[in-house]
């Protein structure tokens, strides 16, 4: 619950500004700030029970431009976490990857919001959840490009179990 109140803040602090100004012309509140073919890579790092890592890599395939207002980008891609805590006398981890669809909207202000998709697996060695299993993957997050091809990221993802939140860079190659 506290990771949706600290999605919600973080969405409502950045919208703000948004719909203060006055204008006639919404689309200039939208804004793409991804190419078709772009390769970005992203990694952060976080802390909730334990260490969390999340690291990934995602191709832009393409743009849906809605009445030439919202420019929403689509890609695919790939996300891979770790999540590890020490708790006597046993270590924790949960660890997952998955493939996924992944949207982006970009506003004003060098951020763009993300959300993706897709089905994972995951394993762990906790005390009440051991093995391997299969399921649904997500991800959600937001970055602020501080140029045209690095950027810092806030981000949650989800895999199966595994649960992680994160602070980092994306970098466009």
């Amino acid at each position: 619950m506290k990771k949706l109140f600290l999605v919600l803040f973080i969405l409502l602090v950045f919208a703000t500004p948004i719909f203060a100004q006055s204008s006639n012309n919404p689309s200039q509140y939208f804004k793409s700030y991804l190419e078709n073919g772009d390769l970005s890579i992203y990694a952060s790092i976080g802390w909730w029970w334990g260490l969390c890592a999340n690291a990934g890599a995602e191709l832009v395939l393409g743009q849906w431009n809605i009445a030439d207002i919202i420019p929403i980008d689509f890609s695919v891609g790939i996300r891979a976490l770790y999540e590890g805590w020490y708790s006597y006398p046993v270590n924790h981890f949960y660890a997952g990857a998955a493939p996924m669809f992944i949207i982006h909207v970009g506003t004003m202000g060098n951020f763009d919001f993300y959300e993706g998709i897709g089905l994972g697996f995951y394993f762990s060695n906790s005390s009440f959840l051991d093995g391997f299993g299969i399921g649904f993957a997500a991800v959600s997050g937001a970055t602020w490009y501080l140029s045209k091809n690095l950027g810092l990221i806030i981000e949650y993802a989800y895999v199966g179990y595994v649960s992680t939140w994160g602070v980092g860079i994306t970098l466009k190659l």
